[in-house]
C-alpha cells in the first residue's frame, strides 16, 4: 500500500525502516517538522543538547558503543559547522552516523539573500567529512535517497554520511510506498581460498603475530580473536581503536602499538608471520609507516 504524508513523516518512516533507533541534535526554525514528526513516530528516542558539537560526540560514542548507526540533525549553517571536528573523528574512526542536515528553503540555497543560518557551499563543507552526500530537491527523492544513504553507512569502511533536507522539502506532500524493505549493507564474505592459504600460512609460523585495529572491535570479533590467539599461542598488539578487542588481563596481550606508549617493532621483527586485522596501518600505529613487517604478512 501507498500512504500520502510530508516529507518529514516520510523521513521519520525511512528511519525506522534503515533500523535507526536514536536521534540527536537541537531542534530548531528548519528542522520542526522533522522533530515533530519524529515525535508522532514515537519508536525513535531523541536527545537534544545544548550546542551540536556535544550531539555529533554523542552520536559517534552511540555508534562506538552499540555498533548501530546513529541519526545526528543539524541545523544549517552553525549548525552544521559546529558539528565538524566530531564528525571529523567519526570520519577518520570509522564511525557510522547518519547526518541529517536541514537547510534554508530550496528557493533560496546559494541564493545569498541572508537567511538566518545561511551558509553557501553547505553540503560541500560537510562533505569533507562525509562518504556520500546527497541533497533532496524534491519529496519523491527522499526514499531513494534515504536507502541509499543507510547502506552506505555499513558497506565498506563505516563512515558518516548525510542527506541534506531543506524546509520545505519536510513540508510537502510525498507518497511513501509502504512496503519499502529495510536498507541493509550485505556483509561481504571472505573468499574461502585466501582464507585458507592464510590458515596454511599461520599453521606453519613459529612466532606469529596479531595486530588488531578497530575493526576488530566494530565487527564484535573480539572473542574470535581471542580463540585464534589462543590457538597459534600469538601474541596481540592493539592500535588505539582496537584497545578492547582482547582483554587487558590476558596473557597473550601486548599493549598498544602506539609510538608515544612503548616500541614494538623488536617484537615485530622477531615475528616470522604477521596478521593484521581490522587496520588501516595509520602513521601514528605503524612508526610513520616504518614498521618492519615479516616476509609473512597477511592483511
Amino acid at each position: 500500500m501507498s500512504a500520502t504524508t510530508t516529507g518529514a513523516d516520510a523521513v521519520a518512516a525511512l528511519l525506522e525502516h534503515g533500523g535507526i533507533e536514536v536521534v540527536f541534535g537541537i531542534p530548531g526554525k528548519y528542522n520542526l517538522p522533522l522533530y515533530d514528526a519524529v515525535r508522532r513516530r514515537g519508536s525513535l528516542r531523541t536527545f537534544s543538547v545544548r550546542h551540536e558539537q556535544g550531539a555529533a560526540f554523542m552520536a559517534d560514542g552511540y555508534a562506538r558503543a552499540t555498533g548501530r548507526p546513529a541519526a545526528l540533525v543539524l541545523l544549517p549553517g552553525c549548525g552544521v559547522t559546529n558539528a565538524l571536528t566530531a564528525l571529523g573523528e567519526a570520519y577518520w574512526d570509522s564511525s557510522p552516523v547518519l547526518v541529517i542536515a536541514t537547510q534554508v528553503p530550496t528557493r533560496y540555497i546559494r541564493a545569498g539573500h541572508g537567511l538566518l543560518h545561511e551558509l553557501p557551499g553547505q553540503l560541500e563543507v560537510l562533505d569533507t567529512v562525509s562518504k556520500y552526500s546527497v541533497r533532496i530537491t524534491e519529496p519523491e527523492g527522499l526514499p531513494a535517497a534515504f536507502s541509499a544513504a543507510i547502506r552506505e553507512l555499513t558497506a565498506g569502511r563505516p563512515r558518516p554520511v548525510q542527506v541534506e533536507i531543506p524546509l520545505d522539502i519536510q513540508l510537502e506532500k510525498v507518497v511513501l510506498d509502504g512496503s519499502i524493505a529495510p536498507a541493509g549493507a550485505d556483509t561481504p564474505a571472505a573468499l574461502r581460498g585466501e582464507i585458507e592459504s592464510a590458515a596454511a600460512l599461520l599453521h606453519r609460523a613459529e612466532r606469529p603475530l596479531i595486530y588488531a585495529g578497530g575493526g576488530v572491535v566494530s565487527g564484535n570479533a573480539g572473542a574470535e580473536l581471542v580463540a585464534l590467539a589462543e590457538l597459534l599461542q600469538a601474541p596481540v598488539v592493539t592500535t588505539g581503536m582496537g584497545a578492547g578487542a582482547i582483554p587487558a588481563d590476558h596473557p597473550l596481550w601486548c599493549g598498544v602499538a602506539w609510538e608515544a606508549a612503548a616500541d614494538i617493532r623488536p617484537l615485530v621483527e622477531a615475528s616470522d608471520a604477521f596478521l593484521a586485522v581490522g587496520t588501516r596501518f595509520n602513521e601514528g600505529m605503524t612508526y610513520g609507516w616504518r614498521m618492519p613487517l615479516p616476509q609473512t604478512s597477511i592483511r
